[in-house]
């Protein structure tokens, strides 16, 4: 298993530039909706994902050794040293719902995979033979500030029926101040905890009286019920 302390001591540089980056991706979703009033939650995360992905390129020279992939959907791919690291949004457990997507199960269970002309090949970092998949997870609250950054280690898995678990996850303290978010009840326990394959309109899952806009769905943003396990602190 990969060990935590260690894997936290060699990303911790990289640490700042990932909270101002998912900083300014939220100020980018407040701004874009201030005047329409409501927050399209289908389409915000795109914006966020989107923001966050120039922030980190604006300021790349900031990490020597970081490359920043290219991939479909606004999606934020990361390479740094041994590691790769996808980012999703917090829905209340270590590790999102991969749902029909091959790539993505193959990343949560540790495993290469061809990954097509938009995609990078990720088989070979030229050092240990493989790179190590991370999972960040990006949690915001009801007006899309930025509450929280958890990092954590799918454990690897070969059999495509098991479930998809995590080695071990921990929340990411804020470098200002040491302090860190993820409130033991997330909103997006509320919106977005679904069982796999019955996917429900924006309204369906906030209310008809809200006035949404049009939705957009793709398999980068599957939400379900995860394959993995919840995280005990809130469930307890």
């Amino acid at each position: 298993m990969v060990d935590k302390d260690k894997t936290i001591d060699e990303l911790k540089e990289l640490f700042p530039v990932l909270w101002d980056a998912f900083e300014a991706g939220c100020d980018d979703v407040r701004q874009f909706f201030y005047e329409r009033r409501e927050i399209n939650r289908s389409l915000a995360h795109h914006i966020l994902r989107y923001s966050a992905k120039e922030f980190i390129l604006d300021h790349i020279w900031m990490i020597r050794g970081l490359i920043v992939d290219n991939i479909p959907s606004n999606g934020l791919s990361l390479r740094y040293g041994k590691y790769h690291i996808r980012a999703w949004m917090d829905t209340g457990v270590d590790l999102p719902n991969p749902g029909d997507s091959m790539v993505k199960n193959a990343f949560l269970r540790q495993q290469s995979y061809y990954q097509g002309s938009l995609w990078p090949v990720l088989e070979d970092d030229g050092q240990d033979g493989e790179f190590t998949n991370l999972v960040l997870l990006w949690g915001v609250d009801y007006s899309y500030n930025l509450i929280g950054l958890r990092l954590s280690h799918p454990q690897k898995q070969w059999d495509p029926q098991s479930n998809i678990v995590a080695d071990w996850s921990i929340i990411l303290e804020r470098p200002q101040s040491g302090t860190n978010g993820f409130p033991s009840v997330s909103i997006q326990d509320e919106l977005y905890d679904l069982p796999i394959g019955n996917m429900r309109t924006e309204e369906e899952m906030l209310g008809d009286d809200v006035n949404l806009g049009g939705s957009i769905v793709d398999e980068e943003d599957t939400y379900g019920e995860p394959l993995g396990q919840r995280r005990k602190s809130e469930t307890s």
